[in-house]
C-alpha cells in the first residue's frame, strides 16, 4: 500500500470527526427548533463513532505497512474502544434523561395524528384479540357439551 494512500485513509475519519463535532456544536448553539437537543447530539454521536473508525483503520493500515510499534499495538485499540464505550453510555444517558411528557411537549400536528392513528390501531387490535379468544371459548364450549 501506497504511504500517501495509508495517509489519506487515516485523515479522512478524523476530518469526518472535526466536521461531526463542529456541526453538532454549531446545530446545539444556533439552532432554532426543538429538535436541536436531539440532532445536536445525535451528530456529535456520529463524530465519536468517525474516531472509532478512524482507530480501527490506523490499526488495519499499520499492519499493512509494517509500521505497527508497541504503542499502536495498544493505543488505537483502547482509543477505538473507549470511544464506543463513551458514545454508548452518554446516549443512554440521553436517551433517559428525556422523559416521554417531554416529547408530547414539542409534538406537532402531523405527530399528533400520527400517534391517535397507532394508539387507535393498536385498541382496535386489542378488541378484535379479545372477541376472537370470547368466540374460541364458545365453540370449545360446544364441542365438550
Amino acid at each position: 500500500m501506497n504511504y500517501g494512500i495509508s495517509v489519506l485513509f487515516r485523515t479522512i475519519p478524523l476530518l469526518m470527526a472535526l466536521f461531526c463535532f463542529g456541526y453538532g456544536a454549531f446545530v446545539l448553539d444556533m439552532g432554532t427548533d426543538p429538535a436541536k437537543n436531539v440532532a445536536g447530539p445525535v451528530v456529535m454521536s456520529l463524530g465519536m463513532i468517525c474516531i472509532a473508525l478512524f482507530a480501527t483503520a490506523a490499526t488495519i493500515i499499520r499492519q499493512i505497512i509494517h509500521t505497527y510499534n508497541t504503542v499502536v499495538l495498544y493505543a488505537l485499540p483502547v482509543l477505538g474502544y473507549l470511544t464506543a464505550l463513551l458514545t454508548f453510555i452518554c446516549g443512554w444517558e440521553y436517551i433517559s434523561a428525556v422523559s416521554y411528557t417531554h416529547l408530547r411537549a414539542h409534538e406537532t400536528g402531523r405527530n399528533l395524528v400520527c400517534r391517535l392513528l397507532l394508539e387507535k390501531k393498536k385498541t382496535n387490535k386489542k378488541e378484535s384479540k379479545k372477541k376472537r379468544t370470547k368466540r374460541n371459548k364458545k365453540k370449545t364450549k360446544h364441542r365438550t357439551i
